[in-house]
């Protein structure tokens, strides 16, 4: 053995590698692998995934371990098989660091951490390889433009064949120390899992959960990898494949995202809301392009309020929701303002002034963290639920105005790893309640909101929410209706 290899088995518990992943090492994976699922490469997209926002490839991630791993003589050339976990989502311009936690001849387990968070989890084995059976080649897919939106019923019978759209070299020059160890094209086999699982099956929706491959004494030819669906589950949106080829044979798995929550269509809402009911209401909705404020906008809209949404990002979505509302009531009842409530609101909202206001906007609420509390965060959601409520308040007031703030039931029930987003929150109420008593003709309905089936709160697994319409329509009648200043919780 030699003393390199010596030091790395000694060497254990350690951090050998950090870096963070920018925009244009997206860009570069992407053309390795073929994988430009939008969750990856579209900010607007990605922030209507569980997500919130960009994240590196999973793939990617591993095969810079690997590299990293290889770089400090971790035995990669006597790899037999590798399983992982991909445990969270790694955002773009956060520092990641490879912790090498045990080695040994037989052995080794690595563990990439952001912001001190397990994110992938890796177990190699050494050893002697296992001869398998390798798959005939067949007519490769083409090179999809944009990832298949399937159905999960649909996952259960693919299968086909994934050549490479770069050479080896190619991934050589990238993974220059994990290819001399594993062999490039083993790293291309594995880049081509992450275009299997990002625009293949499950595709669009896809979360890829993990893998267990062996490694084959030869990596083969041609080019390439099977695959097929072994397994399909509905109750748990959990996708399974098998995969052989470049030098690999295993398993992945995946799980499918839910599509993005749209709001109830005006179909859904017949019946509900009487024609008229909101007339002669100027009401601006805050946060309106998604969830909430959209279904509170349409809620307004088919009442005969005319309404303002607000966007901060989804200028598209506000939009669209415009023209929905639009072409069923009439041109001119919606429109679209930008706001971005982390910056000064009264000059965004120059020229605004409505007699209604429902305060829907929202950061990211779920936030991967390791510390009980981080005051930048709760920073952000205290400019978002407090000041910027505050600001626009005085900033469209126009004589008299009823508000509604949306709290949350988080208050008080404060969800693990949400200690910051329940701090703001309950510091919002308390500026409602004394705002109503400081600010005359000013009423503000508090209400803490329980869970509602949105972008934000959508989970792989199926989780109780409420009827969203059941939840707003009795709020908005209370704001357009009431009278007296009055709060409710």
């Amino acid at each position: 053995m030699s003393s390199d290899a010596q030091a790395a088995f000694a060497s254990t518990d350690r951090v050998i590698a950090t870096r963070t992943f920018s925009f244009a090492d997206q860009e570069a994976f992407a053309k390795l692998s073929g994988d430009t699922n939008p969750m990856h490469m579209d900010a607007l997209v990605a922030r209507r995934t569980q997500a919130g926002a960009p994240v590196v490839h999973g793939i990617h991630a591993l095969l810079w371990m690997l590299d990293c791993l290889a770089a400090v003589s971790v035995p990669l050339h006597a790899l037999r098989q590798i399983k992982v976990q991909f445990e969270k989502f790694i955002y773009l311009g956060r520092a990641v660091s490879v912790r090498l936690q045990q080695s040994d001849p037989a052995s080794a387990r690595a563990t990439l951490l952001a912001d001190d968070l397990p994110v992938i989890l890796a177990v190699l084995r050494f050893g002697e390889r296992a001869d398998k059976p390798l798959p005939k080649p067949v007519s490769p897919l083409p090179q999809a433009g944009a990832p298949d939106a399937l159905e999960l019923l649909q996952m259960g019978d693919r299968s086909g064949w994934l050549s490479s759209p770069v050479s080896a070299a190619d991934f050589a020059a990238a993974f220059p120390s994990a290819a001399e160890a594993l062999h490039p094209q083993r790293l291309s086999g594995l880049a081509q899992t992450s275009r299997l699982v990002g625009m293949i099956c499950p595709g669009l929706h896809s979360i890829y959960a993990g893998l267990t491959l062996d490694l084959t004494p030869t990596v083969g030819d041609p080019n390439g990898i099977a695959f097929r669906t072994v397994r399909a589950d509905e109750r748990f949106r959990r996708v399974d494949m098998t995969v052989a080829g470049d030098g690999l044979s295993g398993q992945v798995s995946t799980f499918v995202r839910r599509p993005p929550i749209e709001a109830p269509s005006f179909a859904q809402l017949g019946g509900h809301v009487t024609l008229g009911e909101f007339a002669g209401a100027k009401a601006l909705v805050v946060g309106g392009s998604r969830g909430v404020g959209a279904l509170t906008a349409k809620l307004l809209a088919a009442g005969g309020a005319q309404v303002v949404v607000t966007y901060a990002r989804g200028r598209s979505d506000a939009e669209s929701l415009c023209s929905e509302i639009n072409a069923a009531y009439g041109t001119g009842v919606c429109s679209a303002l930008a706001l971005d409530a982390m910056q000064s609101v009264a000059p965004q909202l120059a020229g605004v002034k409505a007699t209604h206001l429902y305060y829907c906007a929202t950061p990211q609420i779920f936030v991967q963290k390791s510390a009980v509390f981080v005051p930048a965060l709760y920073a952000e959601f205290s400019r978002v639920y407090v000041e910027a409520f505050y600001e626009t308040c005085m900033a469209v007031m126009d004589g008299v105005l009823s508000a509604l703030y949306p709290s949350s039931i988080a208050v008080t029930a404060r969800p693990e790893g949400m200690t910051e987003y329940s701090m703001a929150k309950a510091a919002g109420e308390m500026l409602c309640a004394d705002m109503q008593q400081a600010v005359p003709n000013l009423r503000i309905v508090i209400n803490r909101l329980p869970r509602i089936l949105t972008d934000q709160t959508a989970t792989v697994a199926t989780a109780e929410s409420a009827d969203p319409i059941g939840v707003m329509l009795p709020l908005v009648r209370d704001v357009q209706n009431g009278e007296e200043k009055s709060s409710t919780s």
